[in-house]
């Protein structure tokens, strides 16, 4: 592959690391000195670029079934998120990083949160804005530009293993952030996904992603290849946190959503899901296999 280049560890600049996984033409390693996880080779930020264009360019009849699939799969999902939010912050101006087609903030809007959203995918943008009426800004979070101390609440739901330089991210969202102000962010627990991964080489037929996301042409594997290119645990996380000048860092247990597939592997699913919550509740071990965070200022 031509178009990617080495990279040192995104939160430790080590350049130190071994490989833990490779699939798909892509290696992820773990830095020998702070042990985050990462891809490395990483593709270029044009082709990194050109994934999602190409994974968001569908006719617009494909996105507006791919979006009713989400809000009707994901509902609980986000309302699940927005009534976390409302606990901390009950009205104010809400930014979504990583916003997609606009579903969260349709929601937020409806709740009536001032909302507005930043994505790098041109196409998800566009419909966002043409369907839904959103304040949606195509490209990153830093060419947005927003002032300093702008938003009461700023959310992410499963971008952060997206970006090039997550820490970099993290510290322009410190500052466009109020004092006081709310980053809930969610990412998936990569020991977790490590483990189904190989397990799924062994048993294939509990692969939940069989060459596409369940209803949508998106093309993706268990590990999340090749669109996610950082690999968070709790700890590591906490620690990005923390040098992006954040203090206050409270992991929590919320996902609430429709189960799909197969029934054998919904089972799974659900039983692992009651045993965190049983883990989390009674032992205060924290092992789900998605990372639900909220941060204040």
């Amino acid at each position: 592959m031509a178009d990617i280049r080495n990279r040192v560890c995104p939160l430790c600049n080590c350049e130190n690391h071994k490989i833990i996984y490779r699939d798909c033409g892509f290696n992820i390693v773990k830095c020998t000195n702070c042990k985050y996880m990462y891809m490395n080779p990483v593709p270029l930020t044009a082709a990194l670029q050109g994934f999602y264009n190409e994974k968001y360019q569908c006719s617009e009849k494909d996105i507006d079934k791919v979006v009713k699939g989400f809000a009707e799969g994901k509902h609980l999902f986000f309302d699940d998120r927005l009534e976390l939010i409302k606990k901390h912050i009950k009205a104010g101006k809400l930014l979504d990083v990583g916003c997609n087609y606009g579903i969260f903030l349709k929601l937020a809007k409806e709740n009536n949160y001032d909302v507005c959203g930043v994505d790098i995918s041109y196409p998800a943008v566009e419909y966002a804005k043409d369907k839904f009426k959103l304040n949606v800004i195509q490209g990153t979070l830093k060419r947005a530009n927003f002032p300093s101390d702008y938003f009461d609440i700023i959310s992410m739901f499963d971008v952060i293993e997206h970006i090039e330089d997550p820490l970099s991210e993290l510290i322009e969202i410190n500052r466009v952030l109020k004092k006081d102000g709310l980053l809930f962010m969610t990412t998936p627990n990569t020991p977790v996904y490590l483990i189904k991964a190989r397990v799924v080489k062994i048993f294939p037929f509990l692969a939940y992603y069989k060459g596409n996301f369940p209803g949508t042409p998106f093309k993706a594997n268990e590990f999340g290849l090749p669109y996610h290119i950082n690999y968070a645990t709790p700890k590591t996380l906490k620690r990005m946190l923390l040098d992006a000048g954040f203090k206050n860092i409270e992991f929590d247990l919320c996902k609430k959503e429709k189960y799909y597939g197969r029934h054998f592997r919904n089972f799974l699913r659900m039983s692992y899901t009651l045993l965190t919550w049983l883990f989390f509740k009674l032992f205060r071990i924290y092992i789900p296999a998605e990372i639900s965070v909220c941060v204040k200022k």
